[in-house]
């Protein structure tokens, strides 16, 4: 049941609230407290306190954005997780191995440091503006025979 309690500045409120959670802890009933995010901890501390209590089970005090997330994480609609830039480097690097004896143009270079983090940048301009590997590997094929042509196929 959803229970909403309103009223103006210093009506009683939160004592209220405090007062019914108490009575559903004393039941043994679960209590579901959403606040916002910079009075979390706080207000889970005032519940102890004024329930004299040294802590709680059954009693969930969470905020908005919490909340919001624990539904996405229900419904599984989990957000995305992004790579930070030491990881893309890394799964730069295992790409750049596993396909190196396929290279020509960087196959030397594929050794070097900061390649795997110059190639990572590039990926990602191209992705930003909407190319795709396919897009480089037409170009390619439409150009003569030259160093620009191989970059491109290398790339692709």
């Amino acid at each position: 049941m959803l229970t909403l309690i309103c009223g103006r500045i210093s009506s009683g409120k939160t004592t209220e609230i405090i007062r019914r959670i108490g009575r559903r802890i004393e039941n043994k009933q679960p209590s579901f407290l959403i606040v916002p995010d910079h009075v979390t901890y706080h207000f889970e501390r005032r519940l102890c306190a004024e329930l004299q209590l040294n802590g709680f089970i059954d009693v969930s005090v969470t905020s908005f954005n919490r909340f919001a997330g624990e539904i996405t994480d229900y419904c599984g609609t989990n957000r995305k997780t992004f790579l930070d830039d030491c990881a893309k480097a890394m799964v730069m690097r295992a790409c750049i191995a596993s396909c190196e004896k396929e290279l020509s143009v960087f196959r030397r270079a594929a050794h070097r440091k900061g390649f795997s983090e110059r190639c990572g940048n590039m990926v990602s301009t191209l992705e930003n503006c909407g190319y795709m590997p396919e897009d480089l590997t037409r170009v390619a094929s439409e150009l003569p025979e030259g160093v620009l042509k191989h970059k491109l196929t290398d790339m692709a």
